[in-house]
């Protein structure tokens, strides 16, 4: 019996932000670092079918690691004297200074700025601790070294960290980027994890399964293998493994980071997810501030990720109409009828009552994952797609 329903087969939108919570917390309450976070490695499990609440799971762990040890986030000081007479007199603002002072020295001004921007934009706001999203339990950052080992590139190619793509990190605040010290870890699982919704966002219409959008679907007529969409999702799904990195890279170091990522992929969001807009927008920039700075957002990337979807169910909680509600039941009586299928055959052969894979083990030919997982030796990417080119990773299939 299936184990769970693949994540692009979400009945709704509560169900989907579930999934994105789920998932990422069950792993790092088990200090599990995935290293392939794939639309094809997140289920929702366990298959709801009578509007019972489904949670967010991993799978395939083949390239996982098990953190023996954490990495402690670095040690409060009190600053320099001579920055003293900068320092507000409030004292809830005074210790926001001194935790940005932990991790940017003579950068903390400029860290506070910076996290004020991305948390009030326009609206002004006093920099304390809670005001910044600073104000959650302390705790070890999971931290992976393989001491001896050369680094190997793991993951589904279009879901991989743009830092991990390239093996370097960006630039930290008065550090030159490079290859110092770099590991594959929890901040880059994180990243896949928002890549993933980022491509369900921009290719699916609506929930259930194979809801594609029409200008990628090519027995539309609306189709449009060389539009503006299509485009974006070649760019930052399809690409070979170079130009990949390179294009997700771009996105968080161009000096007006925020319009581009609101014109090139936030703009070509489908209207059905238009509720998580703002969830995208938040976890984007809570990632290039813990890229660029590697302050609080990087040692608690899961604590600030976790309130940001936390936030984010609790809005959809209170939405009483989506106009998604077709689209749900449909997807929902789709789950009966496979499960009752799946019983039916378990009881006429009790082999097949086991664990197996989800639903789908083979991607649709539309979706980023096909084309990474196939070989160029056996296999022809159809004229329909956007991408004609051999598959550079993990061959595999969902």
């Amino acid at each position: 019996m299936p184990v769970g329903t693949p994540i692009k087969h979400f009945c709704d939108l509560l169900e989907l932000t579930r999934c994105f919570h789920g998932s990422p917390t069950h792993a790092h309450n088990n200090l599990i670092i995935h290293r392939d976070v794939s639309i094809g490695n997140l289920l929702i499990y366990p298959p709801r079918q009578d509007g019972e609440e489904t949670l967010g799971r991993l799978r395939d762990f083949d390239h996982a690691k098990k953190a023996l040890g954490s990495k402690p986030p670095p040690a409060r000081e009190v600053p320099e004297f001579e920055m003293m007479p900068l320092l507000p007199l409030a004292t809830k603002q005074y210790e926001a200074i001194v935790e940005a002072f932990r991790y940017a020295k003579e950068g903390a001004f400029l860290y506070i700025a910076d996290v004020k921007r991305y948390r009030f934009g326009p609206k002004k706001g006093s920099a304390t601790i809670a005001n910044l999203g600073w104000d959650h339990p302390e705790e070890a950052y999971l931290n992976l070294k393989l001491a001896g080992m050369a680094f190997v590139l793991q993951g589904t190619l279009p879901f991989i960290s743009q830092e991990v793509l390239q093996q370097s990190t960006l630039k930290i605040y008065f550090k030159a980027p490079g290859k110092h010290d770099f590991s594959h870890n929890s901040i880059h699982d994180m990243e896949s994890f928002l890549w993933v919704l980022i491509y369900i966002c921009l290719s699916r219409s609506s929930p259930g399964i194979g809801i594609l959008r029409e200008e990628l679907n090519p027995s539309h007529e609306k189709y449009a293998s060389r539009g503006e969409l299509a485009k974006a999702i070649f760019k930052y799904f399809e690409a070979e493994e170079l130009e990949l990195g390179l294009a997700k890279r771009q996105l968080f170091t161009n000096t007006n980071p925020d319009d581009i990522f609101e014109t090139a992929i936030i703009r070509l969001f489908h209207p059905c997810f238009e509720p998580l807009k703002p969830l995208v927008r938040q976890w984007w920039a809570t990632l290039k501030l813990a890229y660029v700075y590697h302050g609080n957002e990087y040692y608690h990337i899961h604590a600030h990720v976790f309130r940001l979807l936390e936030a984010t169910l609790s809005d959809l909680q209170k939405c009483t109409d989506l106009g998604q509600e077709a689209a749900t039941t449909r997807e929902l009586k789709r789950r009966k009828s496979h499960t009752e299928c799946l019983q039916v055959t378990a009881t006429l052969d009790p082999t097949m009552d086991t664990i197996t894979p989800p639903m789908f083990l083979v991607a649709p030919q539309t979706t980023p994952e096909y084309h990474q997982s196939i070989s160029s030796s056996d296999s022809i990417i159809p004229p329909d797609s956007p991408t004609r080119r051999p598959a550079m990773k993990k061959r595999r299939v969902f």
